[in-house]
């Protein structure tokens, strides 16, 4: 039925949008992270995310 068939559709796009939204908004944010000191990530508490430690500490040996 092809009615059927569109709506499906039409659910399959919209969940692959919402993804591509989520994707965009990790790299903005990663992108805001890679910006920001070691300092300004420990004091806002991302430092318990693996990535932001290790840049942290990569960013530590660097002062």
């Amino acid at each position: 039925d092809i009615d059927q068939a569109n709506k499906e559709l039409q659910i399959v796009a919209g969940s692959l949008s919402e993804e591509l939204d989520n994707t965009r908004l990790q790299h903005e944010t990663f992108q805001a992270m890679a910006n920001c000191s070691a300092d300004d990530l420990l004091k806002v508490g991302v430092i318990d995310h693996p990535w932001a430690h290790n840049k942290a500490l990569v960013a530590l040996d660097y002062q």
